[in-house]
């Protein structure tokens, strides 16, 4: 009985290690694919003023969250919101 839970006891931190190395790699394909939209929103949407992404990238009922104006409503909210800054600041570039 005894060599088993020597076994077991030995197993339990090597499964453990297992486990996150697994949910690390899956947290890191996720950050790089979050990298890549936000790259994206600011290349296409900020840099190129294609609105057409915002339908790609953000959900129908997005709020978006601004201090000291009203929050954005949708999609549609967004897109007014990027057209009056880049109407604003025609030549603001993200880098």
């Amino acid at each position: 009985m005894r060599k088993i839970a020597q076994k077991f006891s030995f197993l339990i931190p090597v499964i453990t290690f297992a486990v996150i190395m697994v949910f690390m790699a899956g947290c890191a394909k996720k950050t790089e694919k979050n990298k890549a939209i936000a790259l994206r929103v600011f290349e296409e949407v900020w840099n190129q003023g294609n609105l057409d992404v915002i339908d790609e990238i953000y959900a129908i009922d997005y709020v978006g969250h601004m201090p000291g104006s009203p929050d954005l409503q949708g999609t549609e909210g967004f897109k007014q919101f990027v057209t009056m800054q880049l109407t604003a600041f025609p030549d603001n570039q993200f880098t």
